[in-house]
């Protein structure tokens, strides 16, 4: 898979930590869908994840989804640990997966 094709029309944003890439995430907006959630091996358990869904949050609507590969379990549990409900399976041509879903805000709130 090619990086830019797999991001092509997607917000990105990138943690640093001491000037090194430590993660990243990227977002398809028009759908509140985090597609890729990426942090480094070293930069892991540290709150690195847990700070860019933060930053990617505030860019989304009132619901954050994304899918987990059923056989990701530490992401699972991450994912659980930070709020996000099972909300049905599927497949795809990288495996099965779980859709998540995260109540982002109030559906009343929105920002510009």
């Amino acid at each position: 898979m090619d990086f830019d094709d797999q991001t092509e029309g997607e917000q990105l944003m990138v943690a640093r930590v001491d000037g090194r890439v430590a993660g990243f995430i990227s977002l398809w907006k028009e759908d509140d869908f985090i597609h890729h959630l990426y942090v480094d091996r070293r930069y892991q358990g540290q709150g690195v994840g847990a700070e860019l869904l933060k930053a990617g949050y505030r860019k989304l609507g009132p619901v954050a989804r994304l899918k987990c590969l059923v056989n990701n379990i530490r992401a699972i549990r991450f994912y659980e640990r930070q709020g996000f409900i099972e909300m049905g399976r599927g497949g795809s041509e990288h495996g099965d997966y779980i859709l998540f879903e995260k109540l982002n805000r109030p559906r009343w709130i929105n920002f510009f």
